[in-house]
């Protein structure tokens, strides 16, 4: 039997005292009144919403996964309940929840309802398939004109059941911390009128954090924050520009897409001045130069113009391309803040692009990808790399030497390449001509058969490797 959440009439004459719930029909026992609900579905986001066994059931969604907002449902508060809230005291949220599989995301929002949607309270809960409570303790600061308890349930279709909401003043006193946010201006070159401050702690709500100028080119704002984890970032005039942060500099965190400032927050503190888009003062150089050299004299694919892609430039393509050295050698020299990166070396535009092995030396596998790894805490020139590995190609061609013995045929292939060799190959890649690998397959023998009838006519390369070391062998298909 589930708990039944009581409404005091005392509401509807604006005398709610210590303790009563401000939330209308928390328990859903009149069905979803006094709720309402929001669908993004100009992206094709659907769902059936209900009060069946007096909870609110979300089922049915399709299309979410985008963004935690594109699935809501809210109650938008009354001036009543509004008027209700004392600013300063500590509030506590209260509800229970389930969902249709363990480990799914909701995100509870209390705050205002439009304008900048910033937030007196949010936080993000993982579902279970039980009926458990969940609480959210915090100081209400500030009112609006228009708020709203909202849950978020756009991040999964999967199905979400929730009951006895409750929203009511607190006994629990919650401390929170003023923390001083400044950012230099002087090295922005675009033009502004006010910065501001957004983060997790506002719900990167635009212009709701107003930056105030105190001296020259300094501009600083105090917020009273809980203790916790954020991230954050400075911007001006309602998100008119922002920070474009550099991934794996030391003051960031990068989460999915976004790399934000990261700060956490366990006393009172006044953070440092630091430069817009700097991670240091205006004035320090923090970066360093830092030169990128690849060798292309043994990649068998064919290409135009090779570059270089990692977390410092976002992976963006041709943004950052590379120059001929000469002998097959290219190379860029960039200035980056000190910290840690990923990278590889790709062509035309992501056409081509290394394939590094797992757990090499100068590698790191994060999920799917494995990249080349960089720390930079100083001026350096890289050594000159072979396309693929992570030593120059010489070294590559000795180790190769270990496999005296290799044949391929028949070549040019129609249906079958075979393979004999004098050491046992432990795995083959096949490569097209733009060095994409489209077949890979653990073979731990000898003599062994490629199908090759499903390729299209063209030039092919062939990876053998060994536990000697490794081979590239061409074929064509007709």
């Amino acid at each position: 039997m589930k708990n039944k959440i009581l409404l005091s009439c005392a509401l509807l004459f604006n005398v709610l005292t210590f303790g009563q719930n401000v939330i209308v029909n928390g328990s859903f026992n009149d069905g979803l009144n006094s709720w309402s609900t929001f669908l993004a579905d100009w992206e094709g986001v659907t769902a059936t919403y209900s009060a069946n066994n007096e909870e609110a059931n979300v089922t049915g969604i399709t299309n979410a996964g985008g963004q935690s907002w594109w699935v809501q449902l809210n109650q938008v508060l009354t001036p009543t309940q509004i008027s209700s809230l004392v600013t300063g005291e500590t509030y506590e949220i209260s509800f229970q929840a389930r969902s249709s599989v363990s480990g799914r995301p909701v995100k509870m929002f209390f705050g205002e309802n439009g304008g900048g949607f910033a937030a007196v309270h949010m936080q993000d809960y993982t579902l279970t398939t039980t009926m458990d409570t969940y609480t959210a303790t915090f100081l209400v600061n500030n009112t609006y004109t228009d708020m709203k308890l909202g849950f978020e349930m756009g991040l999964s279709n999967d199905d979400v059941f929730i009951d006895n909401v409750v929203l009511q003043q607190s006994a629990t006193q919650v401390t929170t911390y003023p923390i001083t946010f400044k950012v230099d201006m002087a090295n922005y070159t675009g033009t502004f009128t006010t910065p501001e401050v957004n983060g997790t702690f506002n719900n990167w709500c635009g212009s709701c954090t107003p930056m105030v100028n105190t001296s020259g080119t300094i501009w600083e704002v105090t917020v009273e924050l809980q203790a916790g984890s954020y991230e954050y970032k400075f911007s001006h005039d309602a998100w008119a520009g922002q920070e474009n942060l550099t991934q794996g500099s030391p003051c960031t965190i990068t989460t999915g897409a976004y790399t934000n400032r990261s700060l956490t927050v366990s006393e009172a503190a006044t953070l440092p001045v630091v430069c817009w888009e700097s991670c240091a003062a205006c004035g320090t150089n923090t970066t360093k130069s830092v030169t990128f050299k690849v060798d292309l004299s043994q990649y068998t694919g064919t290409f135009t113009a090779p570059e270089l892609n990692g977390t410092f430039n976002n992976w963006c393509g041709s943004c950052t391309p590379m120059t001929n050295a000469g002998s097959g050698i290219w190379e860029v020299t960039l200035n980056l803040p000190e910290g840690d990166y990923q990278y590889k070396f790709s062509h035309d535009n992501w056409t081509g692009q290394e394939e590094l092995t797992p757990g090499s030396t100068c590698t790191i596998t994060d999920g799917a990808y494995t990249n080349r790894k960089l720390t930079l805490t100083e001026n350096v020139v890289l050594p000159v790399v072979c396309w693929g590995y992570c030593v120059d190609c010489s070294l590559v061609s000795i180790e190769e030497n270990g496999l005296s013995s290799i044949s391929m045929y028949p070549n040019p292939a129609n249906e079958i390449l075979n393979v004999s060799a004098d050491l046992n190959v432990v795995e083959f890649s096949v490569y097209d001509n733009a060095g994409k690998a489209i077949v890979t397959k653990a073979v731990n023998a000898t003599d062994f058969q490629i199908p090759v009838d499903q390729l299209n006519n063209g030039f092919y390369s062939v990876r053998l490797k060994t536990a000697n070391g490794s081979v590239v062998k061409s074929f064509v298909k007709n």
